[in-house]
């Protein structure tokens, strides 16, 4: 089984030690963001990565989560961390097109409140691999109430083909 140092060797072998990290437990679960400021990385935003939001249940594909986000907003290292507990108490599994609503803002002073998983159009982190086991890194962007309903009414490759053609920079942390 992968484990937590695994996914975290992973991690620093791609982007050196985080500026920060956080930590956030639900009982005996924990799970830790990681932060990478801009300058760290070759993405241009600050990455914040998830170790141990994987689920157990997931068989041999598990799955971390990662946003990009400039600037940075360190309070999204909560919404992030919690998307381990809001899998566990609804029983799903992430994957491509999921969104998850918020109940309230995702930081402070921004009308971004609910989350969409993509799998990564570009390789930012690549799978971590072990025998047949494998973490793959799901991008979760963060999206309005009303961007939530659009990618459910429209579906998810509708919903980015018109961010797409709109080129709206889902990375800005100030977009409303």
């Amino acid at each position: 089984m992968i484990s937590d140092a695994t996914v975290d060797a992973h991690l620093l072998g791609h982007f050196g030690q985080p500026t920060k990290t956080a930590k956030f437990s639900w009982g005996i679960h924990l799970v830790h963001v990681r932060h990478w400021a801009a300058s760290r990385t070759d993405e241009g935003v600050d990455l914040y990565v998830t170790v141990g939001a994987r689920l157990a249940r997931s068989g041999p594909h598990t799955t971390e989560f990662f946003i990009g986000l400039t600037p940075g907003q360190d309070d999204v290292a909560g919404p992030l961390a919690a998307l381990w507990r809001y899998q566990t108490k609804q029983n799903v599994t992430f994957d491509h097109g999921h969104t998850i609503p918020g109940e309230k803002p995702l930081w402070r002073d921004t009308g971004l409140d609910s989350m969409l998983v993509l799998r990564q159009a570009n390789s930012v982190i690549p799978m971590v691999t072990a025998g047949q086991e494998h973490v793959e890194f799901m991008q979760v962007v963060p999206i309005t109430s009303d961007e939530r309903r659009s990618v459910h009414r429209e579906g998810v490759d509708a919903f980015l083909r018109d961010w797409e053609d709109r080129a709206v920079p889902f990375w800005d942390s100030r977009r409303r």
